[in-house]
C-alpha cells in the first residue's frame, strides 16, 4: 500500500470520525490487535495532534486505524487484513468507494459537484473526511488525480493543517505566538485584575473570596449541575499557570482592544473555566489510553503470570530430570558390564526382526492381494453386483495389463482412469494414485515387477488383481477391492 506520510493523520482523523464503521474496525482490529497496538504505540503519529484533537472515541478508532494502516505498509501481501479494509471503506464512504472503482482519472471538483448529494455535508468535519478518502483511496487504486483546483485547495488546507498541528506552529494561538505589543497590553490588564482580586493559579483563587466573581461563576457550576458535574471536584488537580492567563485575557485584548477590569475578568473566569475543563478532560484521555484494555497491558500481565507458573514447573520436572538421570547413571554404572554382552545380543536381534519386519510390511498388501484373487479362482467365484458400489469415476485409479482391445472398452467405463500396457511407462503415473489393479489374464513379468517396485516407493495401499475379460464384470472386481 503506498499512501504519502503527511496523510496518513487525516486518514486516521477520517476513520475516527465515522461512527458507522466503528463496529466494523473493532472486527478487522481484534484479527491482530497486538501487532496493530504495537505499530501504532512505536509510530510518531501515535499522538500527532490531529489524531488527539477529537473526542476520546474519535481519538480510540483514529488509533486503531492508525496500527492497521501501519501493519498493511509492512505487509501488503496479507490480501485478508486489505480486503476487509476495502469492505471498510465501502460501507463508510460508499460514493466515495463506488466513483474510484469506476473512473480511472479521479476529478475531485467533478465528484463534488456531480450527483444529487453533491455538497450535501452535514459538518465540515463530513465535507473535509470525505474528500480526504477520495484522493486517499484514488491513491491506494493507484487512479491518476486531476489536479484541478478543487484538488489545489484541499491540498493547500490539508498543509495549512498539518503546519497548524506542528508543535512550533506559529498559526496556533498560545503565549508563544503572541505578538509583543499584545503581551505587554496583556500584562497590563493582569496586573490591574491581580491587584484587586491577587494571583490566579488554581480553581480557588478564582472563586473564593469575591461575590462579584461568584456571582459570575455560580451559573456555570448551575449548568454542570445539570449534568450532576462539580466543577470543583473537576478541578481538583488542574492548576493554571501565568501562561494560562496570559493566553486567556490575551483573547479578551484582541477582540476588545480595552483594559476594563470588570469585563476582562468576566470573560477570565469563562475563558479559564472552559481552559480547566479542556485540561481535565486531556487528563482523562491520558489516563485512558494508559490503563484501558486497548493497550493489552490486562492480557501481557496474565501471560506474563502464565509465564511465570510454567517457569515454575519446569524448574521443578528439570529438576526431578536431574536426580532421575543421576539414578540412571548409577543403574547403569551397576549393571552395564554384567549385561553388555546379552543387550548387544539381543539388539543385534532386534536389527534383524526389525529389517525382516519392514519387508514383510512391504510385501503385505501385495500378498493380501494375492491372496484373495487366488482365494477367488480356487473357488471359482464369477464377480457379482455388489451394494452401495464405491463412484469409481472420483476415484484416482490405475489398472496394469490387459490387451488394448480391452483396455479401450473399459476406458469408456471409467474414462478418467489410466491403463498400462508396456514396462516402458512413465512412472510419474502412479502419482497420487488411490488404487492399482493388476489385470491377470495378460501381464508381463517385466511389467508386474516395474509396476510393483513403483508402488512400493509411492506406499500406496490399495493393489488388487481382476481377472473378468468381460468389462462389466471387471469394473464389479475393481469396486470389491475399493470397497473392502
Amino acid at each position: 500500500m503506498s499512501t504519502e506520510t503527511n496523510l496518513l493523520p487525516f486518514i486516521c482523523e477520517a476513520f475516527g470520525h465515522n461512527k458507522k464503521i466503528r463496529r466494523d474496525i473493532d472486527r478487522l482490529y481484534k484479527i491482530k490487535k497486538y501487532e496493530f497496538y504495537r505499530l501504532a504505540r512505536e509510530s510518531e503519529i501515535y499522538n500527532h495532534i490531529i489524531i488527539r484533537e477529537g473526542d476520546i472515541h474519535r481519538e480510540e478508532y483514529a488509533k486503531k486505524a492508525l496500527g492497521i494502516l501501519l501493519y498493511l505498509h509492512e505487509n501488503p501481501q496479507d490480501t485478508e487484513i486489505m480486503k476487509k479494509l476495502t469492505t471498510l471503506i465501502r460501507k463508510g464512504w460508499t460514493r466515495v468507494y463506488m466513483w474510484v472503482q469506476n473512473h480511472e482519472m479521479i476529478s475531485v471538483g467533478k465528484y463534488l459537484y456531480s450527483g444529487t448529494k453533491s455538497g450535501n455535508y452535514k459538518t465540515d468535519d463530513d465535507f473535509n473526511t470525505d474528500m480526504l478518502m477520495l484522493i486517499w483511496f484514488a491513491l491506494l487504486k493507484e487512479r491518476e488525480l486531476k489536479q484541478d483546483e478543487i484538488f489545489a485547495r484541499i491540498r493547500q488546507v490539508l498543509h495549512q493543517r498539518l503546519e497548524h498541528s506542528s508543535e512550533n506552529s506559529k498559526t496556533r494561538y498560545s503565549r508563544k505566538t503572541m505578538e509583543e505589543d499584545l503581551l505587554q497590553d496583556t500584562h497590563k490588564l493582569k496586573q490591574r485584575i491581580y491587584d484587586t482580586y491577587g494571583p490566579v493559579n488554581s480553581y480557588d483563587t478564582i472563586f473564593h473570596g469575591h461575590d462579584d466573581v461568584f456571582a459570575i461563576s455560580e451559573p456555570i457550576s448551575l449548568i454542570a449541575d445539570t449534568e450532576s458535574i462539580s466543577i470543583p471536584s473537576v478541578f481538583n488537580d488542574v492548576k493554571f499557570s501565568n501562561d494560562d492567563v496570559d493566553e486567556t485575557l490575551g483573547i479578551y485584548y484582541m477582540y476588545n482592544k480595552n483594559k476594563n477590569t470588570g469585563e476582562a475578568v468576566k470573560h477570565l473566569v469563562h475563558g479559564l473555566i472552559l481552559k480547566g475543563m479542556c485540561k481535565a478532560y486531556k487528563q482523562v484521555k491520558q489516563h485512558y489510553f494508559e490503563n484501558n484494555k486497548e493497550t493489552v497491558f490486562i492480557d501481557l500481565e496474565n501471560q506474563e503470570k502464565e509465564l511465570q507458573r510454567l517457569t515454575e514447573d519446569n524448574n521443578i520436572l528439570n529438576k526431578k530430570l536431574s536426580n532421575a538421570e543421576k539414578r540412571i547413571q548409577e543403574i547403569k554404572s551397576e549393571t552395564e558390564e554384567r549385561y553388555k554382552k546379552k543387550i548387544w545380543e539381543l539388539s543385534n536381534r532386534v536389527r534383524c526382526l526389525e529389517e525382516e519386519l519392514e519387508k514383510e510390511k512391504e510385501s503385505n498388501q501385495e500378498l493380501t492381494a494375492l491372496r484373495e484373487f487366488l482365494f477367488s479362482l480356487d473357488r471359482g467365484l464369477v464377480p457379482k453386483k455388489i451394494e452401495d458400489v464405491p463412484d469409481l469415476s472420483t476415484t484416482a485409479g490405475v489398472v496394469i495389463g490387459g490387451h488394448q482391445r480391452w483396455q479401450q472398452k473399459m476406458k469408456e467405463l471409467l474414462p478418467k482412469w489410466i491403463f498400462i500396457s508396456s514396462e516402458n511407462f512413465d512412472t510419474r503415473v502412479l502419482d497420487g494414485a488411490d488404487i492399482v489393479c493388476f489385470f491377470t489374464q495378460h501381464l508381463s513379468h517385466a511389467l508386474y515387477y516395474k509396476a510393483i517396485e513403483e508402488i512400493r516407493k509411492r506406499n500406496i495401499s490399495k493393489i488388487g488383481y481382476i481377472n473378468s475379460v468381460n468389462e462389466e464384470l471387471a469394473s464389479y472386481e475393481i469396486a470389491k477391492i475399493l470397497k473392502n
